[in-house]
């Protein structure tokens, strides 16, 4: 059945059938049609934007995590260390991307996701950027433990992000969307880290991040939503995100206690203790 002239006119904005005017060519200029089929609504342009932001952020902390192997066997002359604390540098973003995963619900619900997001990637370039200048195994292990903490934040706030503005339906698309550049990061990662260590020396890896961070400021700026939970705010767990990381230090440490101490020696034995009293 088709709708009366008054009533199409009614819906496409306008109050009256009267003839609007008329380009020289006799053609409706293209701002003059607000139903014009190829309009793209507000929600679809955001959505757009938060995949992008989202894919951006959590490309830049995923590289991270498997860029910096092939510069293991240099930071080993740079620094003169040993391979028990060598694997701090790798292990120590890991345990810290475990910590702060938990964490992600209370940010978003205090803070909101754009300042969680904006907070996040600002965590993650001060890493990036200490990561470059490192000038002993220690400020390395720091950098590397700021840049794991700001990627388990932005891993499930990703997933946040895109489950608020697609609807169920559509979810399955975006994920795979992001899902791409997720899987695709930490497989080029290697392979990009060997170019730029041959090309500039290891300190560049660090600095490949830094371009995404910059790039994912104003995509979260102008996506992501400011609102933050309703209700009282909840009080941060303290006490259990230390318990939480001190059992990781802990489990993480035992195989360096061992290999250096003999694994039936004192100093292992009470590495372990520790570590079943952390983690129970």
């Amino acid at each position: 059945m088709r709708l009366p002239k008054a009533s199409a006119a009614a819906m496409c904005g306008t109050s009256s059938p009267t003839p609007r005017s008329r380009s020289a060519g006799g053609r409706l200029p293209r701002s003059a049609n607000p139903c014009r089929p190829d309009a793209i609504s507000a929600s679809v342009q955001r959505r757009a934007r938060v995949v992008a932001a989202a894919m951006v952020g959590t490309v830049a902390t995923i590289l991270a995590a498997t860029i910096v192997n092939v510069a293991f066997p240099a930071l080993l002359l740079e620094f003169n260390i040993g391979h028990d604390s060598l694997q701090w540098i790798a292990t120590g973003f890991l345990a810290a991307t475990t910590t702060t995963m938990l964490a992600t619900t209370w940010l978003v619900e205090t803070f909101g996701q754009r300042r969680t997001f904006l907070a996040t990637m600002a965590v993650f370039f001060v890493g990036s950027i200490l990561g470059a200048a490192s000038w002993s195994a220690e400020s390395m292990i720091a950098a590397r433990v700021l840049q794991g903490a700001a990627a388990g934040v932005m891993q499930p706030l990703s997933m946040i992000a895109l489950f608020e503005v697609f609807p169920p339906e559509e979810r399955g698309r975006a994920m795979g969307l992001f899902g791409f550049g997720v899987v695709l990061a930490p497989a080029i990662g290697p392979a990009i880290g060997g170019l730029l260590m041959q090309a500039f020396g290891w300190r560049a890896i660090f600095l490949l991040s830094v371009p995404f961070c910059v790039a994912a400021w104003p995509l979260g700026a102008r996506s992501l939503s400011s609102g933050r939970g309703a209700g009282p705010r909840r009080p941060f767990d303290w006490p259990g995100a230390v318990l939480l990381a001190g059992g990781l230090i802990a489990l993480l440490n035992l195989p360096v206690v061992g290999h250096r101490a003999g694994w039936l020696s004192p100093a292992t034995l009470v590495a372990m203790v520790a570590t079943l009293a952390l983690g129970l």
